[in-house]
């Protein structure tokens, strides 16, 4: 009977070995960067729209009262990273931790220095399907330390008031007062307009792309 057990663990042992190298070789492959070039063909061909009173707003330093408005607005109840610490620890605690995360948050903008375990990640898979049968039908979620979500957090509010400016008018989704559903409605009257298109010499396509890349992928 031990020595089934022992197979029964040494099988066990290899087959979770085994996923969890396939688990780090499909991710580290979808997170790598290929190291594309020419950047500067396609940055000037975009025309600039921030002008030089915006990014004096956006740059300017980070005083304590944003940083703990920052944290008090926090959803108290948001997974934890691997810290293993809710936004609701600092809530209880500002009146003793919230100098010492005031420094270091100021200290990051300051330097762009930042702890490895601050920046340490717990990945989350979230089924797409029903049935997921492969690895490419999860969603990596990523749940990160409290800290890291504060230092995004400033920096989206501190980009939302300008984000129209530099933002096109297709964009629908992610920007306060727009709704995703709005391309769908735009779509659907795109394809209704190409079934019931009979005369003219005009040729119109729709084209479906995959958008794998732009959403799954670090580039």
């Amino acid at each position: 009977m031990i020595n089934c057990l022992q197979n029964s663990d040494k099988s066990w042992c290899h087959a979770k070995e085994d996923l969890v190298k396939e688990l780090n070789m499909f991710y580290e492959k979808l997170f790598t960067t290929s190291n594309p070039t020419r950047f500067d063909e396609v940055l000037n061909e975009i025309p600039g729209t921030v002008t030089r009173q915006m990014s004096d707003q956006i740059t300017r330093p980070f005083n304590k009262e944003e940083i703990r408005q920052d944290f008090f607005f926090m959803n108290p109840n948001k997974a934890p990273g691997p810290v293993s610490m809710s936004s609701l620890f600092f809530k209880q605690f500002w009146h003793i931790v919230g100098r010492d995360i005031t420094l270091a948050i100021q200290s990051f903008f300051h330097s762009g220095f930042m702890l490895s375990y601050l920046n340490e990640t717990i990945i989350s898979l979230i089924p797409k399907v029903d049935i997921p049968t492969n690895l490419s039908q999860y969603r990596p979620i990523a749940l990160c330390n409290v800290i890291y979500k504060a230092i995004t957090k400033l920096l989206a509010n501190r980009l939302k008031p300008f984000l129209n400016y530099c933002i096109s008018d297709n964009q629908s989704a992610f920007l306060a007062g727009r709704q995703i559903l709005d391309n769908v409605i735009v779509i659907h009257e795109c394809l209704h307009f190409l079934k019931n298109k009979r005369q003219g010499k005009k040729i119109v396509m729709a084209l479906k792309l995959d958008m794998a890349k732009a959403y799954d992928r670090v580039e």
